[in-house]
């Protein structure tokens, strides 16, 4: 190892005993082992080096690991608060379907189809759309009612025509 190798080593070395405050590392141990080349000594300082940076290594690693599970758990009693429903879902493990309507015929006054394709106007005539069949209101069939009413016994229609279904 050349003499400008072994300097840089040592400054590395240096630069992690003070960041990590390590004060039983001897610095100037492992530099008359390296300068000497004393292998069984260098040796036996290094490994202990590398029992500490491993050990450091690790600590470091599960410390990262409990600062992103508390963040995440954080971020999920967020979500719980603001996202409920969203949150709710996901415990139930339920999938999120989407119906994606990107083109949408249409008649206009003239009964003439017209091919929509902006989404303002797709959304609009949707809207428009599902108004219409769900504000129409059922009309009185007298045949009908006749024909239930000979199945199912005349209290029966009564008491259907009074309870509200929610």
């Amino acid at each position: 190892m050349t003499i400008g190798k072994k300097h840089e080593f040592i400054d590395n070395l240096q630069y992690i005993i003070q960041k990590y405050n390590w004060n039983s590392i001897s610095i100037y141990n492992i530099t008359n082992a390296l300068f000497s080349n004393n292998k069984d000594v260098l040796l036996s300082l290094l490994k202990e080096l590398s029992l500490l940076i491993k050990t450091k290594l690790n600590v470091e690693d599960w410390q990262f690991i409990i600062n992103q599970i508390e963040n995440n758990v954080n971020k999920r009693l967020e979500r719980l608060d603001t996202h409920k429903k969203l949150k709710l879902n996901s415990i139930l493990k339920r999938e999120q379907r989407r119906i994606v309507i990107n083109r949408i015929i249409v008649k206009n006054a003239n009964n003439e189809e017209k091919l929509l394709l902006e989404e303002t106007d797709i959304l609009r005539e949707t809207a428009k759309h599902f108004k219409k069949i769900t504000d129409n209101i059922v009309e009185k069939d007298e045949e009908l009612e006749n024909y239930w009413a000979e199945d199912i016994g005349q209290e029966k229609i009564l008491m259907m025509k009074y309870t509200k279904i929610y």
